[in-house]
């Protein structure tokens, strides 16, 4: 019967090498002589062996785990970006790791160079105290959703671009031309970048900025609905509401149909993320579907080239798609 309590030190005494040569047995190297090799092998027979991953890594001094930090596990929108992430990082040959620090007490993060291999870390999750000491340590990090501090690659999405490609449509097609933003969280990288290309659009269009509303919508479905509420209170006129996020934009969506107002017959409306929901309403949203699945591969693929020892670029921008519903005045959808 196999003996799980069997060590990789005892394998080592009883074939009388080293517990580094046991390591490189296990972890496949042929570094190792044909006749210490059977030594291992009979030893490990006759213990009844069963090799553990912190037995493989022993040698290496590696965990075999990536960690992903995040400030909430929460939404749906980090449902896929986990997802892609774990699916990824298995291929690679690692399993993952997940702690949050939205409730996170004083002291080391959760997830730190003792308990894995190398680390994702989403917007805010981590302090510049220790992006710096990890740094130095040579600890390899991706940061996603906003720029790594220096030394750090980061891995975004492609907001400034979406956002004016969503504006102009607007215009263009629609004739839209009294606009409501909805801000994300001050502060957050995204919600700074989309609006940097809402502002953009309406200058390239000839639209001065003090015609156009901006309220909070903070990526969250009831201030963006009492946004949309007090605008209309306040008898203050618009024709589209551009939303930083799905989640805001479904809240306006909620102010709309509550003050009796079309959609998208009287105001157009726009979404950012393209979560499961947004193909769903009612009408259909129109958003950007920024690929979380393809930024956690991404992030991936950037660790495992810094855990081989390859050169990293310092940003990768992941492309979106506009996704076209009905919420704009498309018909039928379409995808660009």
């Amino acid at each position: 019967m196999k003996n799980s309590r069997v060590t990789i030190r005892d394998v080592a005494r009883v074939a009388g090498v080293s517990v580094a040569t046991v390591s490189r047995h296990l972890n496949g190297s042929d570094r190792i002589l044909p006749e210490t090799l059977k030594r291992v092998q009979e030893a490990m027979k006759d213990l009844a062996f069963v090799p553990s991953s912190s037995a493989r890594n022993l040698a290496t001094n590696r965990t075999g785990s990536l960690g992903l930090l995040l400030t909430t596990i929460s939404g749906e929108f980090f449902t896929p970006l986990v997802s892609g992430i774990e699916e990824w990082a298995s291929k690679g040959g690692y399993s993952l790791i997940t702690a949050s620090t939205g409730h996170a007490t004083p002291g080391p993060p959760p997830l730190n160079p003792q308990n894995c291999d190398a680390l994702i870390v989403v917007a805010q999750a981590l302090p510049p105290v220790w992006f710096d000491r990890w740094t130095a340590e040579g600890f390899p990090m991706v940061v996603l959703y906003e720029e790594g501090p220096q030394g750090v690659p980061s891995v975004t999405v492609e907001n400034r671009l979406a956002m004016g490609r969503m504006v102009r449509h607007l215009i263009a097609d629609h004739r839209r031309r009294r606009f409501l933003y909805l801000t994300g969280p001050q502060g957050n990288f995204d919600a700074q970048e989309r609006e940097l290309g809402f502002w953009a659009a309406l200058g390239q269009a000839g639209i001065p900025r003090h015609e156009a509303l901006v309220e909070p919508g903070e990526f969250d479905r009831e201030p963006a609905r009492q946004s949309v509420h007090r605008v209309a209170a306040e008898g203050r006129i618009f024709d589209a509401v551009v939303a930083a996020d799905d989640e805001s934009a479904y809240g306006a969506l909620q102010a709309l149909h509550e003050l009796g107002l079309r959609v998208p017959e009287d105001v157009s409306v726009t979404g950012f993320d393209d979560l499961g929901f947004a193909s769903m309403l009612m009408p259909a949203l129109t958003t950007v579907d920024s690929p979380s699945s393809l930024v956690g591969k991404t992030a991936v693929e950037l660790l495992l080239a810094q855990l081989a020892g390859r050169p990293v670029p310092s940003r990768t921008v992941v492309p979106t798609v506009t996704r076209w519903r009905s919420s704009c005045g498309c018909h039928p959808p379409k995808t660009e």
